[in-house]
C-alpha cells in the first residue's frame, strides 16, 4: 500500500513546475506541499482532488523579510490545514520519508 501513496505523491510532485511554483520558501518547497495532497493547478495555485480544496500562494516580493515570513507561515498553515474536515488528507500527510531525497551511498 504504501508503494502505491509514494506513486501518488510523485504524480502530485510532477504537477508542480518552475513556471508555476517559484521563489518560494524552503517549507514551501513542492516535495513539502505535495506530502499534504496539494496538486499545483496553476501560479500560486494548489488544489485538492479529494475535497476541492483550493490554497493561494502568492506572496508579494515587496514585502519586507518579517512581513513575508509571517505571509509564508499563513501559506503553511493553509497547506497543513486547508482540506474539508471529511478530506482524507486533513491532520493525514504522506509520511516525511517521501520527501526525502536518497543520498548515493544509499
Amino acid at each position: 500500500a504504501l508503494v502505491l501513496f509514494g506513486e501518488s505523491y510523485r504524480e502530485r510532485l510532477r504537477t508542480f513546475s518552475a513556471t508555476k511554483w517559484f521563489g518560494k520558501p524552503t517549507n514551501l518547497s513542492p516535495l513539502n506541499v505535495a506530502l499534504y495532497g496539494w496538486h499545483c493547478i496553476k501560479e500560486n495555485t494548489l488544489a485538492c482532488q479529494c475535497c476541492n480544496a483550493i490554497v493561494y500562494t502568492s506572496i508579494d516580493s515587496r514585502l519586507g523579510s518579517e512581513m513575508r515570513l509571517k505571509a509564508t507561515d499563513m501559506i503553511l498553515e493553509k497547506v497543513r490545514n486547508g482540506h474539508k474536515a471529511n478530506c482524507m488528507w486533513a491532520g493525514s500527510p504522506s509520511p516525511q520519508s517521501f520527501a526525502e531525497i536518497p543520498s548515493k551511498t544509499q
